[in-house]
């Protein structure tokens, strides 16, 4: 489907590699942009693709996502070219990271009950098992460093050493690949959080 000169088209499998390192080096604060969500998605939400080498473009039926790429690009890309409007139905995402945290007033109370709600429901044990829910807003940024992890880990290192009961086989999963955890930082994240299970229990790691 070409537009405006663009030739737009579908999205492929073979189209990740070249889109989530675009991403990773452009770093979009979205996880809209991850291959993944965009592949999954395309059908119901009629998407299409236009890349290049530093840059894509992924078109609904009647709207673009914001290019993403070399900044040039994108700047030549949308210049002049398109009208923009609010998108309401995206609005509740838009939200301060410190507002997220504190969900301070009335405004917030219904959201605040619902999490305690949660959070107590996953406070019990059934059948001999423990569900637990540990609960540290995320934090949206483009920059991250080895110390906000530690202290990160730290806090949950201190919760989890404060539960009654240990855990007879232990899990772990990451999200990397989806881009919910920067590639860069999720083997450090990963070698923290061993050493950290290391710490409170005496377990075998089974890879």
């Amino acid at each position: 489907m070409r537009n405006g000169g663009f030739l737009f088209r579908k999205i492929e499998l073979q189209d990740r590699e070249n889109i989530e390192t675009i991403r990773r080096k452009y770093q979009p604060m979205l996880s809209d942009y991850t291959f993944s969500l965009l592949y999954c998605w395309q059908e119901e939400l009629k998407l299409s693709l236009y890349i290049e080498e530093e840059f894509f473009v992924i078109r609904g039926e009647d709207y673009y996502f914001f290019p993403i790429g070399e900044p040039n690009r994108v700047k030549e890309f949308i210049e002049g070219k398109y009208e923009y409007q609010k998108a309401d139905a995206d609005s509740d995402y838009v939200l301060l990271n410190q507002t997220i945290c504190e969900l301070q007033g009335s405004r917030f109370y219904v959201m605040k009950s619902c999490i305690d709600t949660i959070g107590a429901r996953y406070r019990y044990k059934k059948d001999g098992a423990y569900y637990l829910c540990y609960k540290e807003p995320p934090v949206f940024q483009k920059e991250h460093t080895t110390a906000a992890i530690d202290k990160r880990m730290a806090r949950f290192e201190e919760w989890l050493s404060n539960q009654e009961w240990k855990p007879k086989v232990i899990t772990l999963c990451r999200s990397a690949i989806s881009g919910y955890l920067p590639s860069d930082y999720s083997q450090y994240v990963e070698e923290q959080l061993l050493e950290c299970l290391e710490r409170i229990y005496s377990i075998k790691k089974k890879k």
